[in-house]
C-alpha cells in the first residue's frame, strides 16, 4: 500500500467511525495538515508574510525557523511550508536534515531543530508525498511511525534545555503518532498506545486559556472524546499511586 492509499484510508476509517459512533470525528484528514496551528499574533503576521513561490520560499521558511525559539510557531511554519511545496518533500527534508547535521557538527542543535524536522516527516508521510520501497524505513522512523524518533529527541532536549515547554512537544507528537493514521489493525493497537501517553502528558501540563489548550481544542477535538480521555486517564493514573503509596504504609 503506497502512501496515498494510506491517507485515503485513514479518511475512510473517519468517516467509518463516525458512522459506528467509535470516534464521532469533526472534521476528518490528516491530524497533522488539517488544522492550523494557533500561534500569537506577532508571530501569526510574520508567517503570514512568509512566500511561498518565488525564489526559495524553502530558504525563507528555514530562515524564519531559526529566527523564532516558539514550538507553535515552528509547527506551523512547518505545516504550510508542506503544504505549498507539494512535490518538494525530499528537499524540505534534505535541507532540514542538513540543518541538523550542520548544527551538530558545531554543537548548536536543539529542540526546535529536531522538532521541524519531525514535524516535516510526518506532515509530508500523512499528506502521502513519500513512499518507500519495502523493507525500506522512512526518516526517523521508529515503532513504524516515521518522523517519531525524531520527535523524541526533540522532547529529550528539551528536558535538558529546561524549557518547561514539554508538553507542547508531546501535543505534537500527539498529532504524529495518532493512529487514525495507521491502517494495519495490529500496528494501530502499538501506535495508540504512544498516542494516548502523548496525550496524557500533553494535557498533564495544559493550563487554562494557554495557546497549548487552544491548540488541543482546535485539533484533537476532531476526534470526540480525546482530552476528556486523557484526563480520566491521568486521574486513574494518580489513583494508582496514591492506592500503591497507601499500602506501603
Amino acid at each position: 500500500m503506497n502512501r496515498s492509499t494510506r491517507v485515503l484510508s485513514a479518511a475512510a476509517l473517519l468517516t467509518a467511525a463516525a458512522f459506528a459512533g467509535a470516534w464521532a470525528p469533526i472534521r476528518s484528514g490528516p491530524p497533522m495538515v488539517c488544522n492550523e496551528v494557533q500561534v500569537d499574533s506577532e508571530h501569526r503576521t510574520s508567517i503570514e508574510k512568509l512566500p511561498t513561490s518565488g525564489a526559495d520560499p524553502i530558504g525563507h521558511s528555514l530562515a524564519a525557523l531559526s529566527a523564532s525559539p516558539d514550538y507553535f510557531s515552528h509547527m506551523e511554519i512547518v505545516r504550510r511550508l508542506c503544504l505549498n511545496q507539494r512535490g518538494q518533500s525530499e528537499q524540505i527534508i534534505h535541507r532540514l536534515m542538513q540543518r541538523v547535521v550542520d548544527g551538530e557538527a558545531v554543537g548548536k542543535v536543539g529542540s526546535n531543530e529536531w522538532l521541524d524536522l519531525a514535524y516535516a516527516v510526518g506532515c509530508i508521510n500523512q499528506l502521502g508525498e513519500t513512499e518507500f520501497k519495502k523493507g525500506q524505513s522512512a526518516p526517523g522512523e521508529r515503532d513504524g511511525i516515521p518522523g517519531y524518533w525524531y520527535m523524541l529527541r526533540a522532547i529529550n532536549l528539551e528536558s535538558k534545555e529546561s524549557r518547561g515547554s514539554a508538553s507542547t512537544l508531546h501535543f505534537a507528537a500527539a498529532l504524529l503518532t495518532h493512529p487514525i493514521m495507521v491502517s494495519d489493525e495490529k500496528s494501530r493497537a502499538q501506535v495508540d498506545e504512544r498516542y494516548r501517553f502523548h496525550m496524557r502528558e500533553a494535557v498533564r501540563g495544559m493550563s487554562p486559556g494557554s495557546l497549548l489548550e487552544k491548540n488541543m481544542q482546535s485539533n484533537l477535538t476532531s476526534y470526540q472524546g480525546a482530552i476528556e480521555r486523557a484526563r480520566k486517564e491521568l486521574a486513574a493514573e494518580g489513583q494508582a499511586k496514591d492506592t500503591t503509596a497507601s499500602s506501603k504504609k
